[in-house]
């Protein structure tokens, strides 16, 4: 089978014309071989993102801090597209709920007196959720899911370095 594709990927760069051509009028027909192939195999590829993610996750996010840094506008996109989900739980727009948060992370690093709970350090000072916002979007804003953690506990409870 492994042949095949190379042969045909060989006749497809040898015929360039006729390849779009029969691209164009089978679109459709590709596109339901795919959704097919997609659905038959769907729980094995995430399973093997997901092992691949945990086996290599310093490298994955490495990877994507640099992505971001060099696509700052695509960024800002996928940034507002998840808080624009996670606000539709609140009625809220992305701004909204951007402004929401800011307010619960103020409210959370008063009620703990402006210092990390793990350390007692004073400096570089994040509001961090207990419960994940993705997992529990209804505890995003509550108060009582929040602790304050400077940069460094926050990095170590993450096992990452943020943004």
């Amino acid at each position: 089978m492994y042949d095949n594709i190379i042969y045909c990927r060989e006749w497809r760069k040898r015929n360039p014309e006729y390849s779009r051509q029969w691209d164009e009028k089978n679109r459709e027909k590709r596109r339901e071989i795919s959704k097919k192939y997609y659905k038959k195999y769907q729980e094995k590829n995430q399973a093997r993102s997901i092992k691949y993610y945990r086996e290599n996750r310093e490298h994955c996010l490495k990877i994507k801090r640099i992505y971001d840094k060099n696509n700052p506008e695509k960024k800002l996109i996928s940034r507002e597209k998840t808080l624009t989900k996670q606000g539709k739980f609140m009625n809220m727009t992305c701004i909204e709920y951007t402004y929401a948060l800011m307010s619960w992370s103020r409210c959370v690093k008063k009620r703990d007196n402006y210092v990390c709970i793990w350390c007692k350090s004073t400096e570089n000072l994040n509001a961090d959720h207990i419960k994940p916002k993705k997992d529990f979007p209804k505890l995003a804003l509550k108060i009582e899911n929040g602790r304050t953690l400077c940069k460094t506990c926050h990095i170590k409870r993450h096992g990452a370095e943020l943004d």
